[in-house]
C-alpha cells in the first residue's frame, strides 16, 4: 500500500495519538481506527482498506463478516475506546508534528 507507512506500539499513551494520523488498534474482539481531524483523506482511505485486509489476514481466523472495525473520530472518541488509554484526560488535544 503506497503511501501507508506502519509502526506497531507495544504500549500506547494518549499522548501518542496525532491530529494529522489515523491510528489502528487491535483489541481482538475488535480493531479501532481512530482518525485525528487534520488527518489526509488519502490516509484515512488507504487505513481503511489496511484494517479490512489486516482483518482477513490474521492468523486468529477472524471473519471480516462478524468482526467489527470501529471509526473513532478525534474528539468523539467513546467510553470503550477511552478504556483502553489508562488515566484518559478529556481536556488534552492531540498534538500536531510539524516537521523540521
Amino acid at each position: 500500500m503506497l503511501g501507508l507507512k506502519i509502526n506497531e506500539l507495544q504500549m500506547w499513551t494518549q499522548q501518542d495519538l496525532e491530529t494529522t494520523k489515523v491510528f489502528m488498534f487491535d483489541m481482538k474482539s475488535e480493531v479501532f481506527l481512530w482518525i485525528g481531524k487534520r488527518a489526509l483523506q488519502q490516509d484515512k482511505a488507504l487505513a481503511r482498506e489496511f484494517a479490512i485486509k489486516y482483518v482477513k489476514d490474521n492468523p486468529e481466523q477472524r471473519s471480516i463478516d462478524s468482526y467489527q472495525i470501529t471509526e473513532i473520530h478525534e474528539n468523539h472518541d467513546t467510553r470503550l475506546f477511552r478504556s483502553m488509554f489508562p488515566g484518559w484526560n478529556r481536556t488534552l488535544v492531540p498534538i500536531l508534528k510539524i516537521p523540521c
